[in-house]
C-alpha cells in the first residue's frame, strides 16, 4: 500500500565532472526517505517519474527494473548522555564558559540519573525522576539543595517550566 508521500517525483539535470555529459536524476520518496535515479537519457527519466507518480516508487522500480536503495543497516540507539556529548561537541557560537556549564551539567546532574537510557526511551516519567533526584540531592559544588523551581525550568529559561502541574496541565505554576 502505498500514500500520497510515495507517489512524489521530480527530475533536475546535473553535469557530469567527470565528461560534460548529461544526466537526468529523478528524486523520489521511497520507504520515507528522499532517494534519486540517474539516468544518462531525458526521456528513460520522464518515464520514470511518471511511473512514480502514478503508481508509486516501488511498483515504478519494479517496472523499470531499478534495484531498491540500499539502507544502513541500523545503528545502536543513542543514549540520553551521547546524544548531548553529540550536541556539546558540536556547538558553535558559544563561549567556553557556556560549553563548560553544559560539562557539568551534563556530568554532575544528568548523566547519573538519565545518562544510560536509550535517547529513543526516555520517558516523561524518567524526566519527572530526575527532577526529583535534583530537588532532594546536595549539590556537589555548593551542598545545598537544588532551588525547586529552578529544578522545575528548562536550562537558561526563567518563564517557561518544562513539567506539567499537579493536575497534569502542561507547564505547572513557575
Amino acid at each position: 500500500m502505498t500514500n500520497g508521500e510515495d507517489h512524489w517525483a521530480s527530475i533536475r539535470t546535473r553535469i557530469r565532472k567527470s565528461d560534460g555529459s548529461t544526466a537526468y536524476v529523478v528524486q523520489y520518496r521511497y520507504e520515507g526517505l528522499q532517494t534519486t535515479a540517474t539516468f544518462d537519457t531525458e526521456a528513460p527519466a520522464i518515464a520514470f517519474r511518471m511511473a512514480v507518480k502514478a503508481h508509486g516508487a516501488e511498483r515504478a522500480m519494479l517496472m523499470h527494473k531499478i534495484n531498491p536503495p540500499r539502507r544502513a543497516a541500523p545503528t545502536a540507539t543513542l543514549t540520553v548522555a551521547e546524544w548531548l556529548r553529540r550536541y556539546i561537541d558540536n556547538l558553535t557560537g558559544c563561549e567556553q564558559y557556556t560549553i563548560d556549564c553544559y560539562e557539568r551539567y551534563l556530568r554532575l546532574d544528568i548523566a547519573p540519573v538519565l545518562g544510560d537510557i536509550p535517547l529513543d526511551a526516555l520517558t516523561e516519567e524518567d524526566i519527572a525522576r530526575w527532577v526529583k533526584t535534583m530537588q532532594t540531592t546536595k549539590s556537589k559544588k555548593t551542598g545545598r539543595l537544588a532551588n525547586p523551581d529552578q529544578a522545575r525550568r528548562a536550562p537558561g529559561t526563567s518563564r517557561r517550566p518544562i513539567l506539567a502541574d499537579d493536575q497534569g496541565r502542561p507547564g505547572g505554576e513557575p
